[in-house]
């Protein structure tokens, strides 16, 4: 791939990085907003590029950010990863996500700086990777109906403050 193919790549390419959640530990944030219907490019495979120092003014800001962040030797003319870090795996759950992993797409506009969530229930036996009643994500945004955790005090303000992290 030659160096303008890389820089468009990476600015079609790069719309979220890992972030803190405010929810739960880490998770994947838009560094620039995502339309409804767009691709997230959360499931990318590691690449590895190359763009010169003179030719970073050709990336979007926030790209160039970003890997001068994470690949400061590209100022030497070294190679950068592109995709290093394949976001899917890092996403938080929700119960109202916004981005489909089976289509890497999009479910509603997403804003810069929102954190990007997928719905853990839609992937294919999701309950082998989560157990039911042992994930206490799941559990906190309803999925099970397990009536002995329903009265828990905690899980109810947890559920509260997911759902009210999730409207806004």
């Amino acid at each position: 791939m030659n160096q303008e193919d890389t820089i468009a790549k990476l600015n079609s390419e790069i719309k979220a990085t890992v972030g803190v959640s405010k929810i739960h530990g880490v998770g994947v944030i838009a560094i620039r907003p995502i339309r409804k219907g767009e691709r997230v490019y959360a499931n990318a495979l590691p690449r590895i590029g190359k763009i010169p120092p003179g030719s970073l003014g050709k990336l979007f800001p926030e790209v160039k950010k970003l890997i001068l962040d994470r690949w400061p030797l590209v100022m030497a003319g070294e190679a950068i990863g592109i995709h290093e870090v394949r976001l899917l795996s890092l996403m938080n759950h929700s119960s109202t996500p916004n981005y489909d992993p089976m289509t890497d797409e999009a479910l509603c506009d997403i804003m810069e700086g929102e954190e990007v969530f997928e719905d853990y229930t839609k992937m294919p036996n999701y309950e082998k990777v989560w157990p039911l009643n042992k994930n206490k994500w799941l559990i906190a945004t309803n999925v099970t109906k397990s009536k002995s955790l329903k009265n828990i005090p905690g899980v109810r303000l947890v559920k509260r403050l997911i759902k009210g992290f999730v409207r806004n």
